[in-house]
């Protein structure tokens, strides 16, 4: 009985599809992860006027701040959305259903009753704010939606009095 290496997998052709120029082409790595962060950007200021809404809260060097961040905590970013994911109760693991997305709000204790922006009904508006795609049946979020996610609940937690980059900032470090 041969020992599980992942050459011998089926995952053996990540190496020439992946990370080619690494030793370690077939993990995540941080720069791998920035990519991938910087094309979820792309489809995150492009729904919702997330674009437009960045600039409203912050000017117009904000999404690219919020870029860097989220670059900054990628692995984190992801990591935390994939474990989310994988506690919903289908075979979907790519993407965070409701019940989830409320585990993670009740996990870091966003919601604060007596808040005017941080409320139940606040995240609730927030959820179905980004399940308004009539093309999408399903109830849940993808990657792009969760960066949104992200930086609305920063801006909701920790603006007016900051930028957005940094209010994500705060998010990501404390909650």
């Amino acid at each position: 009985e041969a020992n599980y290496t992942i050459p011998k997998s089926i995952f053996a052709p990540r190496a020439y599809d992946g990370n080619r120029q690494s030793d370690h082409a077939y993990y995540d790595t941080d720069e791998k992860l920035r990519q991938c962060i910087d094309l979820d950007m792309i489809l995150c200021l492009s729904t919702h006027r997330m674009d437009t809404f960045i600039e409203q809260q912050g000017g117009t060097d904000e999404a690219d701040a919020c870029r860097t961040v989220l670059g900054d905590y990628a692995s984190t970013v992801y990591g935390v959305f994939d474990f989310y994911c994988t506690l919903s109760k289908c075979d979907d693991i790519c993407h965070m259903y409701a019940p989830a997305f409320k585990r993670f709000i009740a996990d870091t204790q966003f919601e604060d009753k007596s808040s005017e922006t941080c409320s139940p009904n606040d995240v609730t508006k927030l959820w179905k704010m980004l399940n308004t795609d009539p093309t999408e049946s399903a109830n849940y979020i993808n990657r792009y939606e969760w960066l949104q996610a992200l930086i609305r609940l920063a801006i909701m937690k920790y603006c007016p009095g900051t930028s957005v980059s940094l209010a994500l900032k705060k998010l990501l470090n404390l909650d």
